[in-house]
This record gives structure tokens, sequence and C-alpha cells, in this order.
């Protein structure tokens, strides 16, 4: 439930973004040096969004990651993968609201190598569970 709220505040926050753009085209040609680099700087990010469209995901990769490494069923490389990215997401809110953009930069590029990673491997690890035929419900029982 987390992650969905999350996920619907990151679409308002790019609904939100997209419609900032023409205003900051015209505002950004008919400015002075100053505003435009405020406006390369700052860019069209409703930062205050952040905190839920990246927040919320966060805190429940890492409650879920937890779950999962808690459990001797799932392969501990999942989970902490699935830590990396709630770990990632929070980081992301914190770098956007003090704008460090290298770090913004660093944590986009993790995503990138990482999430497909992720992907592959908790789908390997769901058809392993298809093929075993151990009822899902009984491979994660506490």
């Amino acid at each position: 439930l987390l992650a969905l709220i999350g996920y619907a505040f990151n679409l308002l926050q790019s609904v939100l973004d997209l419609s900032q753009i023409p205003l900051l085209v015209e505002e950004y040609s008919n400015s002075s040096e100053i505003v435009r680099e405020v406006i390369q700087a700052i860019g069209v990010s409703n930062v205050s969004l952040f905190i839920l469209s990246m927040g919320l995901p966060g805190i429940w990769a890492l409650a879920i990651s937890y779950k999962a490494y808690t459990n001797v069923s799932v392969p501990r490389f999942i989970s902490l993968l699935g830590f990396l990215w709630g770990v990632g997401n929070l980081a992301t809110v914190f770098a956007h609201i003090l704008v460090i953009l290298p770090l913004i930069y660093l944590i986009a590029l993790g995503a990138l190598i990482f999430t497909p990673i992720w992907a592959i491997s908790e789908g390997l690890f769901f058809l392993r569970i298809r093929k075993s035929g151990v009822p899902y419900i009984e491979l994660y029982e506490d």
C-alpha cells in the first residue's frame, strides 16, 4: 500500500513537473543570466513531493526486504538488492531536498544497473518456486 501511494504521488509529481515546462521555457528565454542559472540548477522538480513519491516506496522496500532477509527461503542476494533499492529511494529524497546533483546522478546510475539485476533475480527465484511445486504459502510461513 505504501508503494502504491508513493507511485501515485510520483505520477502526480510528473504531471505537475511537465505542466511547468512551458512556463519555465518562456521565463528562461525572457530572463537575465542569473535567473537562467537558477532555472538550470533547480529544474522543474517539485521537491516536496519527493518525500511521498520516493520516500514511501523506499520505506516499503526496506520493510519487504527485511521480511525477505529473515526468511531462509529467499536468496540473500535478492533481499540485499531490495535494501539497496529502499536506501536509494530514501537517499534520493534527501538529495533532491538538499540539491546534491552528484548524489542524484549516482543513485540514478545505480538504479540503471541494479534494477534489471534485481528484476531478473526475482523472476528466476519465482520460476524456481513454480517448478519446485512447493505452494507459495508454505514457502513463506514463519
